[in-house]
C-alpha cells in the first residue's frame, strides 16, 4: 500500500513538472545520409562559375551544423529552452554564400532541417534575392552531364518555385541545379546566360 502511494505521488509530481516545462529535451538527429548535404564545402571556399561572356565567383562565408551529441532527453542542450516550454531540439544546419556578379555582391543561402527521425531532412534555398517559397521535404535525384563531369545526386528548381525579396538586389535566375555532394552546380538567368561550375579553390 505504501509503494503504491509513492508511485501516485511520484506520478503527480512529474505530471506537475512537465507542465510547468520540465527539464528534458528531445532531440532530432541528422544521420550520415542527412549529413552529406554538408560535405560539399568548408568556409572560405571559393567556387567560380563560368558563361560565354563572364565569370561570377561564389565564397562559402559560413558553415553551420547544429545536431545533439548526446541522445539523453535529460541531457539539455543549446537550442533547447525547457524553461519557456521548448522541449523539442531540431538537428539544423546551413551554409551562407557572397555571389559576386558583374561588379555586385548577392546573398545566398541553404538551409537543412530534420523534424523527425522517421524522415529525411529537407531543405531550402535563397539565391541572389530569390527565396525558395518553401521546404523540399521529397527529393528526386537526377543525373546531370556538364563539362565531362556526371553528378548523379541533383535537384532542378526552376524561378517558379521561387519569390523575389525586397528592398534588395535580385538576379532574375531561370533556374538552379544543386548537387547534393558537390553543392551548385549550374544556373540561368533570365537573359539566357548558363553559368556552370568552374573550379573550385
Amino acid at each position: 500500500m505504501k509503494n503504491i502511494f509513492y508511485i501516485i505521488v511520484s506520478i503527480i509530481i512529474f505530471i506537475s513538472l512537465k507542465s510547468c516545462g520540465l527539464p528534458y529535451c528531445k532531440k532530432t538527429q541528422f544521420d550520415k545520409i542527412d549529413l552529406e548535404w554538408m560535405n560539399a564545402y568548408d568556409i572560405n571556399d571559393t567556387v567560380c562559375f563560368i558563361s560565354k561572356f563572364d565569370v561570377d565567383t561564389f565564397i562559402v562565408t559560413s558553415k553551420t551544423i547544429n545536431n545533439p551529441t548526446n541522445t539523453n532527453i535529460f541531457y539539455i542542450e543549446d537550442g533547447c529552452n525547457w524553461m519557456e516550454g521548448d522541449n523539442d531540439y531540431k538537428a539544423n544546419a546551413d551554409y551562407e554564400f557572397s555571389l559576386y556578379h558583374n561588379g555586385s555582391k548577392y546573398r545566398c543561402a541553404f538551409i537543412l532541417i530534420k523534424e523527425s527521425c522517421d524522415s529525411n531532412a529537407f531543405c531550402r534555398f535563397s539565391f541572389a534575392g530569390n527565396y525558395l517559397s518553401s521546404f523540399i521535404k521529397n527529393f528526386s535525384f537526377n543525373k546531370v552531364h556538364i563539362n565531362n563531369h556526371i553528378y548523379p545526386d541533383c535537384i532542378y528548381l526552376d524561378s517558379t518555385l521561387f519569390h523575389s525579396g525586397r528592398y534588395q538586389l535580385v538576379l532574375n535566375i531561370d533556374y538552379l541545379i544543386w548537387s547534393k555532394s558537390k553543392g551548385l552546380i549550374e544556373y540561368k538567368l533570365k537573359n539566357g546566360n548558363i553559368y556552370n561550375l568552374h573550379k573550385s579553390f
